[in-house]
Parts: C-alpha cells; structure tokens; sequence
C-alpha cells in the first residue's frame, strides 16, 4: 500500500496510509489499498482516515455525503487546517469547525489520485 505513493511521488518516500476504517466495517491498516478498497466497497462504504506526519494531515476515502460506491482519493494539505478530498468526479471541501474550508492550491500534492485538477480559484 505503502509503495504504490512513495514511487509515485518520490518527495514523499515515508508516506503511510494508515489508521484505515470503512463506514459498515473495520479495515485493517495491514491490508493493501485494493484489498481494503474491495472489503469497503463490499459492504458499500467508503473508507476514510486521518493521520498526522510531521507537517502534513492525510486525508484518505469518503465523506459521509458521497454516494455508497463513490470512492475518494488522497489529498495532503497542511496540517491544523481544513481539508480537501479529491474525488473520481470533483474535489470537495472538508470544513473544520475550527479553521474554515480548506483551498486548493500548488501546496496541495495529489497522492495516487485520478486525474482530477483543483480549482485554484476556491
């Protein structure tokens, strides 16, 4: 799971997708993205996590607005912000409480994702 990134995109070699859950059923962290893709869709879910790495947030999978078989790739953003998903169809903000909706932008580097541009004008 671990590799697919880091190959990807070489700047973030220690990058981790970890901490996984699927709404209607746990993931485990130890299963490869496709296996825990599949249990997820299976039970038609989406999986989300979050996680802290140094100063980034990983924003992976779902918001609970998505229609069941909508599967969400990664995004990373700045930490102790909002965050931003990117989606097979459009990107879609996630607000914080705290921080407001988050903005797409350069900073913003697509992890494994479709080939979906952010607007940079949001």
């Amino acid at each position: 799971m671990d590799s697919i990134c880091a190959n990807q995109f070489r700047e973030y070699p220690n990058f981790r997708l970890e901490h996984l859950s699927c709404f209607g059923s746990p993931v485990s962290d130890s299963m490869d993205l496709s296996t825990a893709e599949e249990t997820c869709k299976s039970y038609k879910g989406q999986i989300i996590t979050v996680q802290y790495t140094r100063d980034i947030l990983l924003l992976q999978k779902a918001l609970s607005q998505v229609t069941s078989g909508t599967y969400w790739t990664t995004m990373i953003v700045p930490a102790f912000s909002a965050g931003m998903i990117r989606g097979d169809k459009a990107c879609v903000r996630f607000t914080s409480s705290s921080y407001g909706p988050a903005h797409c932008s350069d900073k913003h580097i697509p992890i494994c994702s479709r080939n979906i541009e952010c607007s940079a004008t949001w």
